[in-house]
């Protein structure tokens, strides 16, 4: 769905107001406080394109962020011979500052592990891939291995003995991670514990992103709450994951369509009549629409959610308060000029002290 000529200026205009308000907040925030932010602070790079704008290294710079952990691709099944395939590979077009370590990202869809495919084999198939896009793109030697999947009781097997035989496929010494989900935490005697050297747990994706219903598929303190008492005697390691990114949810027929990034009610508003609003952040289409390079129709039901700044706080406290003293870094979800502008780089900053 390629945007117009008007639509790519228009949000080159709104790319550039961001990393203006970016620069400007995040100069007036440190040069009202005396504090530093640790610099066990990170970000994830979740686009397909690696591009950092001065901006973004400017404000990776004053955050003394050291990490950044970046998705090199997917892994998923192909549909016509049911064998695991990379799909989505990072493209790099340059602009890493000196001194950011690039941590490889590989997410992988959990129905890999349901397949029959051998774990082992594709252990040495991503290992030799990530080092080949190392190499490519002038990135220092991984000294961390990032795996992403949302393992279940029954892909749990399957997925362990993956990881067991990354670790037996990258350099020695190499660290090898995982992330980890609320559920995988708190049920961790049926779901397993991952052989891994520590861990991400991400403290977002919360909700049933499925039901037109959610209140918040993206961060919810009620819901966190009933998982916090899990953390603070797990027995890996792990850094704390923060949205800091909204979306929009498409339902259609009382099931979810499409996933609209970054959108918010400016969007909306912007459309006129084509939405009734229904409730906070919740609209009915009324006719045929785009919003966000996405097709609407006459029906379909829109629910705008947001990581806000009080509830991403809230979780963050809830936490530290389940961890008892453990030490847990921050990694942010994720490093893009649209959403640093909307959530706020001071606030960013202002959670990072808090560790």
């Amino acid at each position: 769905m390629g945007a117009s000529v008007a639509g790519r200026a228009a949000g080159a205009a709104w790319t550039a107001r961001s990393i203006a308000v970016l620069l400007a907040l995040a100069g007036l925030f440190l040069a009202c406080s005396r504090a530093k932010p640790p610099s066990q602070v990170a970000f994830y790079h979740w686009k397909q394109v690696l591009e950092l704008d001065r901006a973004s290294c400017q404000f990776l710079a004053q955050a003394r962020v050291r990490r950044l952990l970046v998705r090199f691709f997917d892994v998923d099944l192909d549909a016509a011979s049911g064998t695991p395939v990379p799909v989505s590979e990072l493209e790099y077009r340059g602009g890493l500052p000196a001194g950011i370590r690039v941590i490889p990202v590989v997410f992988l869809s959990e129905r890999v592990f349901r397949s029959a495919y051998d774990p082992s084999r594709l252990a040495g198939q991503v290992a030799g891939k990530i080092e080949r896009i190392v190499s490519r793109n002038g990135f220092a030697p991984a000294r961390e291995i990032q795996l992403d999947c949302d393992w279940t009781e029954s892909s749990r097997d399957r997925f362990f003995s993956f990881l067991k035989a990354m670790k037996k496929n990258v350099s020695p010494g190499t660290t090898l991670s995982a992330t980890l989900r609320l559920h995988q935490v708190k049920f961790r005697e049926r779901e397993g514990v991952p052989p891994v050297d520590c861990a991400t747990l991400m403290l977002y994706n919360m909700g049933d992103v499925e039901s037109p219903v959610a209140h918040n598929s993206i961060i919810d303190a009620g819901v966190f709450r009933s998982y916090a008492d899990a953390l603070g005697d797990y027995p890996l390691p792990f850094d704390l994951a923060l949205p800091i990114y909204r979306w929009g949810l498409v339902y259609r027929h009382d099931r979810l369509a499409r996933i609209v990034n970054d959108l918010g009610e400016e969007e909306v508003a912007a459309a006129g009549d084509a939405f009734k609003a229904l409730g906070k952040g919740r609209f009915l289409c009324r006719r045929g629409t785009h919003l966000g390079g996405t097709a609407l129709f006459a029906g379909d039901l829109l629910r705008l959610e947001a990581a806000e700044f009080s509830t991403v706080r809230e979780c963050q406290r809830l936490a530290r308060k389940a961890l008892k003293g453990r030490q847990a870094g921050l990694v942010f979800y994720h490093l893009d000029a649209k959403a640093l502008a909307r959530f706020g780089p001071g606030r960013v900053l202002e959670l990072a002290r808090e560790i």
